[in-house]
């Protein structure tokens, strides 16, 4: 093995070595005898010498008698010239290749690290540093690619789709395409995203998530019936997935066709009662079919799975509101604002039952902190309140 390495490096110096021959120096010596012979051991090519012996021949051979001898010795120098430019080429290209093999099992050793820990959400950072390093010594789509699955996990959604695009470039895979749609889901780009799901889709159409990801950004782009349609693929995929059942009880809610709704809805919770989405949903048709009694239970059920998604306790703030349970509808709006200070329709709804209980100061306040957060209609409530005030 020793013996073998030493022969490869052997190799390797003299294809560095003709790299330097740019003058004329060892051409001119050629004309010497046997310095062929030490150029030949340390560049590890007979190509110049067989330019020139075999030039030699011929020149000799077709030059007059009296030049046959004087005319071989002055071309000399060309004819090696020439060969030692054919041997600097060759061995540049054998030194593409040694360095490019080297680099793939260099950058492989780094793809191995990086799989011992991509599940860890705590080496995220390392998983970056890991493929960009793997990255400097070859161009490989897995490396893109997991470079791109951790910068998604840190929020680094730019960078992550830049390197995924990359991936694809190098590799036009289904597991690429998705990973490029979920990143553009979370950019905002549905559109750009359901191009991603339809390609993933085109490449391996027995994958569910392709489906179900394909009628998430259908429904983020209010595309309810198309939702609907991929829902119902990827349920005929898996029968008792309960993720896409809820998703068609949610895209048939706001088809409006209530009794579809909650009777996929309810088969998502049988299967999966955890599933607090279902329960959501479940609870918001309910609502819609004014039975607020049965909503408040589903949507306290949700809770208990999700207790920090302010839409949740919206929701049950407005269902409280309908069961005259004021004070209680406050507190749901209260903690509603206190997760998502920038929403709105929390504000709103607030100041819709602080109206009813006659704080009229305080629906005010909401109404326009709700304008200021964009609602056009509070704000211009809470102008009609201050009117009245001035009256």
């Amino acid at each position: 093995m020793a013996r073998k390495v030493g022969k490869e490096n052997s190799k390797k110096k003299g294809w560095e070595l003709r790299q330097k021959d740019s003058s004329w120096g060892y051409a001119i010596a050629h004309i010497i005898p046997l310095v062929w012979i030490y150029y030949a051991v340390t560049r590890r090519t007979i190509t110049p010498f067989l330019y020139t012996s075999i030039g030699s021949l011929i020149i000799g051979f077709i030059a007059p008698e009296e030049l046959s001898t004087a005319l071989p010795i002055l071309a000399t120098p060309f004819l090696a010239k020439a060969g030692i430019v054919e041997a600097k080429k060759h061995g540049s290209l054998k030194l593409k290749e040694v360095n490019e093999d080297s680099g793939a099992e260099t950058a492989q050793e780094y793809i191995k690290r990086i799989e011992k820990i991509i599940d860890d959400d705590d080496k995220q950072e390392e998983v970056i540093k890991l493929a960009t390093i793997a990255l400097k010594f070859e161009k490989r789509s897995d490396a893109y690619s997991y470079r791109s699955s951790a910068k998604t996990l840190l929020g680094k959604y730019k960078g992550a789709s830049k390197d995924i695009t990359k991936a694809i470039e190098i590799e036009p895979v289904a597991p690429y395409y998705y990973l490029s749609a979920t990143i553009k889901n979370e950019l905002g780009d549905y559109k750009g995203a359901i191009s991603d799901y339809t390609n993933a889709i085109e490449l391996d159409p027995t994958d569910i998530d392709y489906f179900q990801g394909r009628a998430d950004s259908k429904f983020l782009l209010d595309d309810y019936s198309g939702s609907l349609i991929d829902c119902k693929k990827a349920i005929k995929l898996d029968p008792k997935d309960s993720l896409s059942i809820a998703s068609k009880g949610r895209a048939q809610y706001y088809l409006e066709d209530f009794e579809g709704a909650i009777k996929d809805l309810k088969k998502a919770v049988k299967l999966d009662p955890e599933n607090s989405i279902a329960l959501y949903y479940l609870a918001w048709t309910k609502y819609q079919l004014e039975n607020f009694s049965g909503a408040q239970k589903d949507i306290n059920k949700a809770l208990k799975i999700e207790s920090e998604d302010a839409e949740f306790y919206n929701l049950r703030g407005n269902i409280k509101r309908e069961l005259e349970d004021y004070d209680e509808a406050i507190k749901d709006f209260s903690k509603a604002i206190e997760l998502n200070p920038e929403g709105a329709e929390n504000f709103r709804e607030r100041g819709s039952v602080k109206e009813l209980i006659e704080d009229l100061e305080g629906a005010k306040i909401d109404w326009a902190k709700a304008g200021e957060l964009g609602d056009e209609e509070a704000k211009q409530w809470s102008e009609e309140m201050l009117e009245v005030d001035k009256k």
